[in-house]
């Protein structure tokens, strides 16, 4: 039988405070560097003209990440069982609700 698989445990690994401070440490820099790197754009370019990406960031970090994204959609959408919400979960009664109003699905 395959894991079951719920959206809560997707949504709150997104979703926590660590993933606000997610990508600022890098192989090869002092600790540190990479947040200092991160509040110095955030002063010096965020919402300015300048805000854009640079040629010399390294992107391999946010592809690595559209990968993990890809793969878990292409699991959700081909596993055997439909991700369900965990009982008491905020939206879990409002896509219920939702599925019970389609035809065919009572």
């Amino acid at each position: 039988m395959p894991n079951k698989i719920t959206l809560n445990a997707v949504m709150t690994t997104l979703a926590t405070p660590d993933a606000a401070q997610s990508g600022v440490d890098f192989i090869g820099r002092p600790e540190g560097w990479g947040l200092e790197r991160r509040r110095q754009y955030a002063a010096e370019n965020y919402h300015k003209p300048s805000d854009k990406i640079q040629d010399d960031w390294d992107m391999s970090g946010a592809v690595q990440d559209c990968e993990l994204y890809l793969l878990v959609g292409y699991r959700v959408a081909n596993a055997e069982q439909t991700p369900e919400w965990k009982p008491g979960a905020e939206f879990k009664a409002k896509r219920d609700a939702m599925l019970h109003s389609l035809p065919n699905r009572h």
